[in-house]
C-alpha cells in the first residue's frame, strides 16, 4: 500500500499496464494529449532502484560528490520545507552525475527519536557518539561544572503557566564564546547549576580557520563568531545517554550522585565495564560503587557527527575512505550555529589526522513563508504536505488534516478560514516535477521564499507545454526517423541556426549557474529557453513546414 493524497491505495493502481513492475520504462505508445503528472513518473524510480542507480562504488575511479541529506525533525508529516531540501540536493546531486562523478546521496536521519530512513539511536550511531565523546574528554575539551545559565522560562500555550526548568547539574562542551541570543519579552532567570560542556575555542578557532582560508565555501557567504562552551547534557527522557559513571567512595562522607563535581569522581567510558577497569585503576584497593549519569547529550551532538557516522566512523571504512569529506552540505541558515558550526568543529577534530574538514562548501537555503510572507505555523492553516501538491487535494481534505491535528476549537476555526482564502478549490495535481522546479526557482529570493502555490500551478502548465512541444515533435519524425550522425548547422534553414545558436547559449548559462549554485538562474534559463523560444517562436515558425506536402518546403522539413 502507498500512501498518496492523504489517503491509502495499492500500489497495483499505479502501474503501467505496458511495462512490468522494475523494468525501464516503454515510452514507444502514442503520446497522449495532456499531461499527467501520476502516468508520466511512475514507474522511473523502481527500475532506478532495481539496477542500483543509487549506489556509489567507493572503488570508482571517478572523482566522488558527496551530500548529506540533513536529519529531519519529523514529529508527523512532512512539510513543504523537507520538499525544499530535497528539491536543491536532487538537482545537485543529478547534475553532479551528469558531469562524471561518482555520486553519493547519504539519506537522512531523525535525530530526536522518530526515524525516517536510519535511526540516530541505532547500534552504529549510538557506538559513534559515545567513542567521539570518549575521545573529546581524554583531550580535555569535555568537562562537568556549574555555570550561570539564561534559560527561558516558557509559557504553556494550553494554561498559560509559567514553566520554569528544574535546576540541576549538567555537562557542558568548551566553546570559546557565543553570540548573544536576543531576547524578546521572555523571562530570563540566572540558573548555576553543574553541567557537561564541550571546550570549544581550539576548535571554534579551525573551523573559523578553514571559512578563512577557503577551505569551506559557505553560500550565501556569513559565518558566525565568539562562540562559547557548548552545554551538552539535557534531562530528557530518551536519547543518548552520558557516558559518565559516577564514583562514590566507601569512605565518602556525601553518597548522592554528583555530590562531589570535581573530575576525580568521574570516569569517562564506553561502557560500564570500561568504567569498572578504568575506576578500578583510578582507586587502587578502595571500595567503590559506580552509578551513571541518568542525562542525555543533546541532539545537536550526535547530529554534529552525522557526515562522520554515516560513513562508518569510528571504524576505518572503505566509504569513509573514499567519500570523507563530503561535497556540499545544503541546510538552512537558520542553524548555522547550531548545526553547521558544531559539524566543522567536530568533524576536524574527529575526521582523522589531517584535521581535514567534514565538506568543502555549505549552501544554505531560504525559510519556506506563505505567499503573504507569514511563518508557516498549524494554527494559521498554512503548513502545506508537498503530497498534497504533487497529487492534489480539495479543500475538504485539506479540512480534514486540520481537524485530524491537535488544534484547539479556535485554532482550528482561524486554520480553516485561512485555507478557504488560500485554497477556495483546494490544491490541483501539480506534479513532483512541477513542484521542484518552483522550489529551485525560488531560490534566488534572499534568506526567504514566500511560496505561493499558484505558482506551481503554473509550472504544471509549463510542463503541460514542454510535452505538446515533444509530441508535436515526435509526430512529425515518422516510424522510420534516423537521427543523422553528422548536420552542418550552415546549410539548416535561419530559424534552426537561431533556434540552435540559442540552445548553445542556453546551456552554457545554465552550466555556469549550476556549477556557482545559483540553481535559481539555471531554471529561468531553462524556462525561458523552452518557454519563450522554442515553443512560442521556433515551432510556430516551422509549423507552416509540415502544413502540406509542398516540396519547396521539402528540405525545411527535414532539418526542422
Amino acid at each position: 500500500m502507498v500512501k498518496r493524497g492523504g489517503k491509502e491505495e495499492n500500489s497495483e493502481d499505479f502501474l503501467d499496464p505496458e511495462t512490468p513492475f522494475g523494468e525501464k520504462k516503454r515510452l514507444s505508445s502514442q503520446m497522449v494529449k495532456q499531461y499527467s503528472p501520476t502516468a508520466v513518473e511512475k514507474l522511473w524510480y523502481a527500475w532506478w532502484e532495481k539496477f542500483g542507480f543509487f549506489v556509489a562504488d567507493a572503488k570508482s575511479s571517478k572523482p566522488p560528490f558527496v551530500i548529506v541529506l540533513p536529519p529531519p525533525n519529523v514529529t508527523g508529516a512532512l512539510h513543504i520545507g523537507h520538499a525544499l531540501t530535497a528539491a536543491v540536493e536532487d538537482t545537485t546531486i543529478r547534475w553532479w552525475r551528469m558531469s562524471g562523478y561518482n555520486t553519493l546521496w547519504v539519506p537522512g536521519m531523525d535525530h530526536v527519536g522518530i526515524a525516517t530512513q536510519c535511526f540516530t539511536m541505532d547500534e552504529k550511531r549510538s557506538r559513534a557518539v559515545t567513542e567521539a565523546f570518549v575521545r573529546l574528554y581524554k583531550e580535555k575539551l569535555v568537562y562537568r561544572g556549574a555555570k550561570g545559565n539564561e534559560m527561558r522560562l516558557g509559557i504553556c500555550s494550553r494554561t498559560n503557566d509559567v514553566v520554569e526548568p528544574l535546576s540541576k547539574p549538567q555537562w557542558y562542551v568548551k566553546c570559546n564564546s557565543m553570540a548573544r541570543q536576543a531576547l524578546t519579552n521572555d523571562v530570563a532567570e540566572p540558573l548555576s547549576k553543574p553541567q557537561c560542556y564541550v571546550k570549544c575555542n581550539s576548535m571554534a578557532r579551525q573551523a573559523l580557520d578553514a571559512v578563512e582560508d577557503k577551505k569551506i565555501e559557505i553560500i550565501p557567504k556569513q559565518w558566525l563568531e565568539n562562540i562559547r562552551d557548548w552545554c551538552v547534557s539535557r534531562q530528557l527522557w530518551w536519547g543518548h545517554r552520558v557516558p559518565a559513571w559516577y564514583v562514590t567512595l566507601e569512605d565518602d562522607e556525601l553518597k548522592e550522585l554528583g555530590a562531589y563535581n570535581d573530575r576525580d569522581h568521574w570516569v569517562i567510558a564506553r561502557n560500564e565495564d570500561e568504567a569498572q577497569e578504568e575506576a578500578s585503576r583510578k582507586y587502587n584497593g578502595k571500595k567503590f560503587l559506580l552509578s551513571q549519569d541518568p542525562d542525555m547529550l543533546d541532539t545537536w551532538f550526535s547530529s554534529g557527527l552525522f557526515p562522520l557516522t554515516v560513513l562508518g566512523w569510528p571504524d576505518d571504512t572503505e566509504d569513509l575512505k573514499a567519500f570523507y569529506p563530503t561535497s556540499v552540505l545544503e541546510t538552512g541558515h537558520d542553524i548555522l550555529f547550531f548545526w553547521v558550526a558544531r559539524l566543522v568543529m567536530l568533524g576536524m577534530k574527529l575526521g582523522g589526522e589531517s584535521g581535514d574538514v567534514p565538506f568543502r562548501k555549505v549552501y544554505l537555503h531560504p525559510m519556506i513563508r506563505d505567499a503573504h510572507g507569514r511563518k508557516i505555523f498549524k494554527s494559521l492553516g498554512n503548513v502545506i504536505d508537498p503530497l498534497e501538491v504533487i497529487d492534489g487535494i480539495s479543500l475538504e481534505g485539506l479540512h480534514k488534516m486540520l481537524v485530524e491535528g491537535n488544534l484547539d476549537p479556535k485554532e482550528l476555526t482561524v486554520a480553516k478560514e485561512g485555507q478557504v482564502k488560500d485554497f477556495p478549490n483546494g490544491i490541483p495535481e501539480c506534479g513532483t516535477d512541477a513542484l521542484r522546479f518552483a522550489l529551485i526557482s525560488y531560490t534566488a529570493q534572499s534568506d526567504k521564499i514566500n511560496l505561493d502555490i499558484q505558482r506551481v500551478v503554473g509550472y504544471h502548465q509549463w510542463c503541460n507545454k514542454l510535452w505538446n512541444a515533444v509530441r508535436f515533435a515526435i509526430s512529425k519524425f515518422g516510424n522510420d526517423y534516423v537521427l543523422p550522425a553528422n548536420v552542418n548547422p550552415d546549410k539548416l534553414p535561419f530559424s534552426c541556426q537561431w533556434i540552435l545558436s540559442l540552445l548553445s547559449k542556453a546551456i552554457s548559462k545554465t552550466v555556469t549557474a549550476l556549477e556557482l549554485y545559483e540553481l535559481s538562474d539555471a531554471a529561468s534559463t531553462v524556462y525561458s529557453w523552452w518557454q519563450y523560444q522554442l515553443c512560442d517562436v521556433f515551432i510556430e515558425a516551422i509549423k507552416p513546414f509540415f502544413a502540406g506536402n509542398d516540396s519547396e518546403f521539402e528540405s525545411a522539413r527535414s532539418s526542422a
